[in-house]
Formats: C-alpha cells, sequence, structure tokens
C-alpha cells in the first residue's frame, strides 16, 4: 500500500472518459474501479473520478469540444515532465492545453493552463 500525501475528487457527467484523460494523459495508474467511481494514483498523488448521480448528470451537457469551466473556485495543479507532449495527449483525449505561447515562469517551473474532456480547468508545470 503506497502512502498519498494528496489527493483530488472529481465528480463526471462520465467517468470512464474522464479517468481515461487523467490516466493517458497524466500517466496515472488505475488502481481500482467499479460502477461508481475510478482511482489513480501516482507519485504520492491520488485521484478518484466519481460518476455524479444520474439526476445530475443528465442535467450537465458537455459541448465538443468542451467550454472551460473557468468560473470555479479552484484549480488543481499536475507536476508532469514535459507540456508539449502533455498538449499532444490533452488533445487526443478530449481536453486542451494552452498553446505554447499562454506559458509562464513561477518558481522555477514552466507553467500552462488547460482543461479536461469535461471542461475542469486544471494547471500543468514542468521543470
Amino acid at each position: 500500500m503506497n502512502i498519498q500525501t494528496s489527493g483530488l475528487v472529481v465528480y463526471a457527467k462520465d467517468r470512464k472518459k474522464l479517468a481515461d484523460f487523467y490516466s493517458k494523459t497524466l500517466q496515472l495508474n488505475v488502481v481500482e474501479k467499479d460502477d461508481e467511481f475510478v482511482l489513480m494514483e501516482s507519485h504520492g498523488f491520488e485521484l478518484v473520478i466519481l460518476q455524479a448521480p444520474t439526476s445530475i448528470a443528465e442535467k450537465i451537457t458537455i459541448s465538443d469540444p468542451p467550454t472551460p469551466r473557468e468560473n470555479t473556485a479552484i484549480k488543481p495543479v499536475f507536476f508532469i515532465e514535459n507540456i508539449q507532449a502533455t498538449r499532444g495527449l490533452a488533445k487526443n483525449y478530449g481536453g486542451f492545453v494552452n498553446p505554447s505561447e499562454k506559458e509562464w515562469m513561477f518558481r522555477g517551473y514552466t507553467v500552462c493552463d488547460g482543461y479536461d474532456s469535461e471542461g475542469n480547468v486544471f494547471q500543468l508545470r514542468a521543470k
């Protein structure tokens, strides 16, 4: 059993698609899954994708491409190896990472925002 130091829970309209986005884009390992959740982890971090209840999920519309949900109070940060490679993977799995022109430096990291296959905004940081 790994000891996790941080984690994030995300409710999803389509837990399988969203979990696929994160596992493929951020190379998170799927540890456990069932009809209600997918648990992924990597390097002390745990991500749980929970299926939103049907009564809520059926009211959510996800456009193609998804509209970023920019008016939320939180933005998860993921530390990765390479933003350019992740940019391509995000696109392949229904999300988006801003172009390199929108990258900036913060505390020695190159930083760039993006959004997942349901429009949830996140930030990437790479050395």
